[in-house]
């Protein structure tokens, strides 16, 4: 199974069961021109459908990791594949996590995180490698310094990363 098809399965099975979600993260950043290796699997759940994880999936094909109520595999074909839900409403110091439903695109019957809030995303994160993840879209995309408009947060940092892309 590759990944595609993989998400095509977690991405029908939440539809199903009414979970309002994005892939976010390092799987993200394929339907944005940039692939690198990732070993799971990032979702964005909206906190009002946030508990039917727990109602309709576990069990039936998903199962928690030990000790982590947000952190799932899903087992598909004799394999387990980690997934990793965060919550909107969640704050990540001063970022407050936004609804999946209103910073998402549908490509392959998947919603995926848009390329602002993907950027965005990273930024907050702050981590090197989402920092370099944010060089590299900028670099596969040929995003201009005015995407920087397009964000709600981290709007000088995108620019000073811009800015290093051609030195």
């Amino acid at each position: 199974m590759n990944i595609i098809e993989l998400l095509q399965t977690i991405a029908t099975d939440f539809e199903e069961c009414g979970i309002v979600y994005c892939v976010v993260g390092g799987q993200a950043l394929s339907l944005h021109n940039y692939i690198r290796a990732t070993n799971d699997i990032d979702l964005l759940v909206s906190r009002d459908t946030f508990d039917r994880i727990e109602e309709c999936l576990v069990g039936r094909g998903y199962i928690f990791r030990p000790g982590n109520r947000k952190g799932l595999y899903a087992i598909l074909k004799d394999a387990r594949y980690p997934i990793d839900v965060i919550v909107e409403g969640e704050t990540k110091g001063t970022y407050i996590l936004p609804n999946p439903k209103g910073i998402r695109v549908r490509y392959a019957r998947i919603w995926w995180v848009n390329l602002a809030k993907l950027i965005e995303l990273k930024l907050h994160a702050g981590r090197r490698q989402d920092l370099v993840d944010v060089y590299n879209l900028i670099i596969e995309n040929e995003l201009p310094v005015e995407f920087a408009r397009f964000l709600d947060y981290g709007k000088g940092q995108y620019r000073r990363i811009w800015a290093s892309r051609s030195n």
